[in-house]
């Protein structure tokens, strides 16, 4: 008959055995860096993996570029190298934000997204803005918010890096969508603040 109490469960295999247990899964050092002649970034490794090549040509210069995609949010990571040796401000970025994005209000927009005839439907906001020098070279860090009606994202957010070498100026930029913001942010600013020229 029915005899002796309770015996465990025989799930022996795969994480079902293990749903109590700390997870294995690494969480932290979940960058692989990246090393071009010129210079060198982080890149995310969960979910990241290198655009397909017509995606370089998203706007003149871009070298590389890596995007992660899902159905509710996305974000990405390029490096465009540009002729000419110049620390870019914000508003020099205006192509890489979309070519109607710039309103030149900044911080103060008054433009009105409640109304679908405004000419105004984008607006770039400069959340945070400063010079770096890191090993005795210059970079102008950024943060950006861009907003637009597109129905999509609430938004996007920009981390920006940029310095300059031999004639040329290098751009590395982490994009990500407002509705994941609160778990991209961190990875933007590692991806950003990793950026080396040279």
């Amino acid at each position: 008959g029915l005899s002796a109490g309770a015996q465990p469960a025989s799930a022996a295999y795969g994480q079902s055995a293990n749903v109590f247990k700390k997870s294995r899964e690494n969480l932290e050092g979940d960058y692989a860096l990246y090393t071009a002649d010129d210079y060198s970034i982080l890149i995310p490794q969960r979910g990241f993996n290198p655009s397909p090549n017509e995606y370089l040509a998203e706007w003149p210069g871009v070298d590389v570029r890596w995007e992660d995609y899902g159905t509710t949010d996305f974000a990405n990571v390029t490096v465009t190298v540009l002729n000419g040796e110049k620390l870019p401000k914000p508003s020099d970025l205006q192509f890489m934000l979309g070519e109607s994005t710039w309103d030149g209000y900044g911080e103060f927009s008054t433009v009105n997204f409640t109304d679908p005839t405004s000419a105004d439907l984008f607006a770039v906001n400069v959340l945070d803005s400063e010079e770096k020098t890191i090993d005795g070279k210059k970079y102008a860090v950024y943060e950006l918010l861009t907003r637009t009606v597109d129905g999509s994202q609430g938004g996007r957010h920009h981390f920006i890096s940029a310095s300059t070498q031999g004639g040329k100026t290098y751009i590395a930029k982490f994009t990500a969508g407002d509705k994941h913001w609160g778990h991209n942010q961190d990875i933007a600013r590692a991806v950003r603040d990793s950026f080396r020229v040279g």
